[in-house]
C-alpha cells in the first residue's frame, strides 16, 4: 500500500512597510504565501509551487488583514 497526497503551508515572508490600523504606527509586514508539496508516507517530496494567499500580517502585532484593505 502506497500512501501519498498533497500538504499545504502558509508562510509568512518579510514585504515592506504600512501603517498598521492596529497598532496606529508605521510598521514591517510580511506577506502570507501558501506552498503546496507531494507527500508519499506523509514527507515532503517534490514542491508543486507557492501562491499568493492577498493577505498580510502586521510583525509587531500579528495581525492580520487583507491587502488590499491596507493599502498594499
Amino acid at each position: 500500500m502506497i500512501i501519498f497526497g498533497i500538504s499545504s503551508k502558509q508562510q509568512a515572508r518579510p514585504a515592506g512597510e504600512f501603517q498598521c490600523p492596529v497598532c496606529g504606527m508605521r510598521r514591517t509586514y510580511a506577506e502570507l504565501r501558501t506552498s503546496q508539496r507531494f507527500t508519499l508516507f506523509f514527507i515532503p517530496v517534490l514542491p508543486l509551487g507557492s501562491s499568493r494567499s492577498g493577505r498580510v500580517i502586521c510583525t509587531a502585532c500579528q495581525s492580520e488583514f487583507s491587502a488590499g484593505a491596507v493599502g498594499v
